[in-house]
């Protein structure tokens, strides 16, 4: 981001800065191309790929700096939460998990207007390489994925049922072929969210 048409710093005026922020961000969507402010491209570098991924900026990112029908090359970062690994009797431990247990099952509200849109990038299973997740938090995890799967094996045997009993004379199937199914279907809907 810099400001067109300034020569010189001794009036203290910034030639550019530097803006690391979730987009849009509402600070800079207050800027105007009108009063010289710009963006300035950042071409994604293989040699950055450790820290950075390639991202774009928009139109609809930033209607007052890019003319619409046109993007910005910039880059992006991940932000993690990390807390000291506590000795799980500890307090700071009970406190931490106590937050877990406040937070992620309301994650879902803070992804919803007016919340910012960065909460919807949110992934709460995310792994990072080589850093270990705190218990309480890897616990919630594992508890709601079987909560998930336990769900849609509900709603599975729901539409079997219907199935089953739409189809005059149809074929009751053993509880085998019925657990091969549910995890067919589940391998069916990963594929679907992989597209």
């Amino acid at each position: 981001m810099y400001r067109h048409g300034r020569r010189s710093t001794q009036s203290g005026a910034h030639l550019a800065g530097v803006a690391t922020a979730g987009k849009p961000s509402p600070v800079l969507r207050r800027l105007q191309a009108s009063e010289g402010y710009r963006i300035v491209p950042i071409p994604f570098d293989n040699a950055l790929l450790n820290d950075y991924l390639p991202s774009t900026l928009t139109h609809e990112d930033y209607p007052s700096l890019i003319p619409e029908g046109q993007t910005v090359e910039t880059l992006a970062s991940g932000v993690i939460v990390i807390a000291y690994n506590w000795p799980k009797n500890s307090e700071h431990y009970r406190r931490i998990d106590k937050f877990v247990n406040a937070f992620f099952p309301h994650l879902a509200d803070f992804q919803k207007p007016p919340r910012h849109e960065k909460w919807k990038e949110t992934v709460l299973a995310a792994t990072i390489p080589g850093v270990k997740r705190f218990a309480g938090a890897e616990e919630w995890i594992k508890n709601d994925r079987e909560q998930e799967i336990n769900a849609k094996r509900d709603q599975f045997q729901q539409f079997l049922a219907t199935r089953n009993s739409s189809i005059e004379g149809a074929k009751v199937i053993s509880e085998a072929d019925r657990n091969q199914l549910f995890e067919d279907f589940m391998k069916w809907m990963k594929l679907g969210a992989a597209r």
